[in-house]
């Protein structure tokens, strides 16, 4: 069974138009000649797919060979979600569709830029915890099974690539508190786009993470720049309060 993160990547690349499947057929009897590993598939796979509730088959449109028939991509290769797998995607494919809808100012991303006003810098847990965050940080991350929860991208120890544990703050602007309501557990590059200032004070290549951002968000550079500049915008303006920080229910750990 794939991750929730890793069914809601396959609805966002969907929606972006990175996936053909079978549902662009307009004759299923085409499937043979779009997916040709069906061409060879023998009675006993065929009854393993039926056996497996196999629901929807795709491919990524950059694994396409260079021929096409009747206007159709081609592939030699092809991937399966179960009817459970694909009710769960498509609810996610839906979700983002509305999400789209919206006009641009009241568009969310499910990859955002987390900006910390300028005099709170340093005011979190992790600061607070000291070496004790380590652990802290190690077992919610082996809870979140060491995936990042927003792309689906897993944990190579053996090649040293890790992931991290984000503190994401909510703000009230009127009275100027943030309080820490939850945390993820995200990849490198996921952090990064989080922390789009302290990444491009640091040299990283925003060109890079931009399009990791559009990819995830499935949105279009120009909506990217636009949120932000926003998420600036807002920087800016809470940067000139001294707000309140409340650990909330992590205080504990202090």
């Amino acid at each position: 069974m794939k991750s929730d993160a890793e069914l809601k990547q396959i609805a966002i690349d969907l929606h972006a138009g990175r996936i053909f499947s079978d549902r662009h057929l307009k004759d299923p009897a085409d499937m043979r000649f779009v997916f040709m590993p069906i061409v060879f598939m023998t009675d006993k796979h065929r009854q393993e797919m039926i056996d497996d509730n196999i629901d929807f088959i795709y491919e990524y449109m950059e694994e396409a060979g260079p021929r096409s028939v009747n206007g159709m991509p081609t592939f030699m290769s092809y991937r399966m979600l179960n009817r459970a797998e694909s009710k769960i995607m498509f609810k996610h494919y839906e979700e983002l569709k509305e999400t789209l809808k919206k006009p641009e100012e009241e568009l969310k991303f499910v990859l955002e830029v987390h900006l910390v006003p300028e005099k709170s810098f340093g005011a979190n847990l992790r600061t607070k915890m000291g070496s004790s965050w380590s652990k802290l940080s190690r077992n919610i991350r082996d809870r979140h099974q060491r995936t990042c929860d927003i792309c689906g991208w897993k944990e190579d120890a053996q090649r040293k690539k890790y992931t991290h544990l984000h503190e994401v703050w909510h703000y009230d602007d009127e009275n100027h508190v943030q309080t820490l309501a939850e945390f993820e557990c995200v990849c490198p590059t996921c952090h990064a786009v989080h922390h789009w200032g302290y990444s491009q004070l640091r040299g990283m290549n925003m060109k890079k993470l931009t399009e990791h951002a559009c990819r995830i968000n499935g949105c279009t550079r120009e909506e990217w720049k636009t949120h932000v500049d926003e998420s600036r915008k807002k920087w800016q303006e809470r940067s000139t309060h001294e707000w309140t920080v409340d650990l909330g229910t992590y205080s504990k750990y202090c």
